[in-house]
């Protein structure tokens, strides 16, 4: 009788690591895109963040848009990201505003989620 238990569990195991691995491996690659999706962001916010900062700190910088654009796209090392820059007056004040974009591809197609995910920055200094 134990002989015949013992055969019937043999499989067991190879049928359980076969139901478990597949959520396994989703939940990892799960992780790792989100963990992604958090550096991106960041890197997206913090280019925003030095475009707008060498914008408005450097001399006659706020004239020159094309070069604040440029900036924030280097700073990120992000490749295909874009930047957007513009001044606006606001009680008589000088702004300078930029917002940066990047789609990020993912790893897995997320239901409910669009393909490339939409990740966006923006930053806002009063010109000196």
């Amino acid at each position: 009788m134990s002989v015949n238990l013992c055969h019937r569990q043999r499989g067991s195991a190879l049928l359980e690591t076969a139901l478990v691995l597949p959520v396994l491996l989703a939940l990892v690659i799960g992780i790792t895109d989100f963990g992604r999706a958090l550096v991106s962001m960041q890197a997206v916010s913090a280019a925003a963040r030095a475009g707008a900062e060498y914008g408005a700190l450097a001399a006659g910088a706020a004239n020159d848009l094309r070069q604040v654009e440029e900036t924030a796209i280097l700073g990120c090392g992000l490749t295909g990201m874009s930047a957007h820059a513009a001044t606006f007056e606001n009680e008589g004040r000088r702004y300078l505003r930029v917002t940066t974009e990047y789609h990020l591809r993912t790893a897995w197609r997320y239901p409910g989620l669009p393909g490339p995910l939409p990740l966006k920055g923006r930053a806002v200094m009063r010109i000196e």
